[in-house]
């Protein structure tokens, strides 16, 4: 599960996996990744996040976790 803040400070939970245990389809993994980089200030934090997200998305033994 990803928990991410809005602006206004609101929580976000986004899970990364369907209903049946599977991870996102990678282009859904990519395109989250894509997301935490564009903010207009990004953390450290989420650069560590997008980075995570794509190795889910790119690499086959890393889509067993």
């Amino acid at each position: 599960m990803l928990v991410a803040q809005n602006p206004s400070g609101r929580r976000i939970k986004l899970r990364l996996r369907d209903l049946d245990g599977a991870l996102l389809p990678p282009r859904e993994l990519t395109a989250l990744a894509d997301a935490v980089e564009s903010g207009t200030r990004p953390e450290p934090e989420g650069t560590e996040v997008a980075t995570v997200l794509r190795r889910l998305a790119h690499d086959p033994l890393g889509r067993l976790l």
